[in-house]
């Protein structure tokens, strides 16, 4: 086993990462690998998100307006809106799409980043006649390969408050011309998000729970190992792997959840979440860090997180993407249990000093 003497001798070797991270009571991180970036006290927030054409995050109101916000944590009312039930980013042009559910509509936020200037245009008018309610939306990837949707378009739910429960399909780049995807008959019961993967459309149905389209456009239950919810509100398709990650109010918790095999468990926890978080869960991966926005419109704030795969064999521990102390204790239990992830040189099936002396040089040579 490696003892106080030899930890001493690797730390000694100039391993001079310095800790990250700081702790917080709330909320809980449950799954490893993740940590608190920040936290925002923001009265009402509805789908919090970030956009990626200036890395600020951008809220709704419960109560109507959409605000940009800043990294010291200011909001700006960027647009005034009535109710609001949604908000979705068109990656290609960082433009905010809002919904607003009783009014029925969906309004397009064209954004100048040089002067942080707003123009809004009423973008979808009316899906149907009678009662419209459209609140999540998403945009279609341009990987996708399913056969409902077009890749580049957006799709949002219709939570039918006082009609029909709808999946609707629109253009990012011209006004109205929206589409019919999944017609009532379907047995939606209260979607409140949606989120689309591979080739497939997961919605969190508040009374139903996580629900998937299928290619005929009939709706399936997805029934989860591990969690039992009871009031879905939020679905992302997570960047890093095939899972699902579901937002449940009733909960209090987002889950990670295997849309194939029904696995699920908890990945944060304790959110204060109680009422309306419709799409109050959004994810923002840059190619290096994946992070999730939670936004909860009684607790009143908005929460980041953020996770780094690791950056090399060194990188063992978590918070990923930098090297310290966390990471040289963990080798030294994987070294003392004699794990594969620590026999990182020959003689391979025996754990010594090569493999002591690898794993130095390897953290020597830091994050690339």
């Amino acid at each position: 086993m490696i003892h106080h003497g030899v930890l001493r001798l690797i730390l000694a070797t100039g391993m001079t990462g310095g800790c990250a991270g700081v702790g917080f009571a709330q909320p809980v991180i449950v799954e490893d690998g993740w940590v608190f970036e920040r936290e925002v006290d923001f009265a009402g927030a509805m789908s919090a998100l970030i956009n990626p054409f200036d890395g600020l995050l951008y809220t709704g109101r419960r109560s109507g307006g959409v605000y940009r916000i800043d990294a010291a944590g200011d909001a700006e009312l960027i647009a005034s809106t009535d109710e609001v039930a949604g908000l979705a980013i068109d990656p290609n042009t960082g433009a905010l799409f809002v919904s607003e559910d009783f009014p029925g509509r969906i309004h397009r936020l064209a954004i100048d980043f040089s002067t942080g200037a707003t123009t809004k245009e009423l973008w979808v008018s009316g899906f149907q006649s009678g009662d419209d309610d459209p609140v999540g939306m998403t945009y279609v990837p341009d990987d996708y390969s399913g056969t409902l949707l077009a890749p580049g378009s957006m799709v949002s739910t219709d939570r039918g408050f006082n009609g029909q429960d709808l999946i609707w399909s629109w253009s990012p780049s011209t006004p109205e011309g929206e589409a019919l995807v999944v017609d009532d008959a379907a047995g939606l019961v209260d979607a409140a998000d949606i989120a689309v993967k591979g080739d497939r459309l997961f919605v969190a149905d508040r009374t139903a729970g996580l629900r998937t389209i299928n290619e005929d456009a009939s709706v399936s239950g997805l029934a989860l190992a591990g969690a039992t919810l009871g009031d879905v509100q939020g679905v992302v398709g997570d960047s890093l792997s095939d899972d699902l990650l579901v937002l449940d109010v009733d909960t209090d918790a987002v889950y990670r959840a295997d849309p194939d095999t029904g696995e699920a468990s908890v990945v944060f926890s304790g959110f204060g979440l109680t009422g309306t978080n419709w799409g109050g869960l959004n994810l923002f991966d840059d190619g290096t860090t994946q992070r999730v926005v939670v936004s909860s419109s009684n607790a009143d704030r908005i929460t980041v997180f953020s996770i780094t795969p690791p950056c090399s064999d060194a990188d063992v521990a978590g918070p990923f993407g930098v090297l310290n102390f966390f990471d040289v204790s963990a080798f030294v239990g994987l070294y003392n249990a004699q794990d594969n992830a620590a026999d990182l040189a020959a003689p391979f099936g025996v754990w010594n000093f090569f493999d002591l002396s690898a794993y130095i040089a390897l953290y020597n040579a830091g994050c690339p």
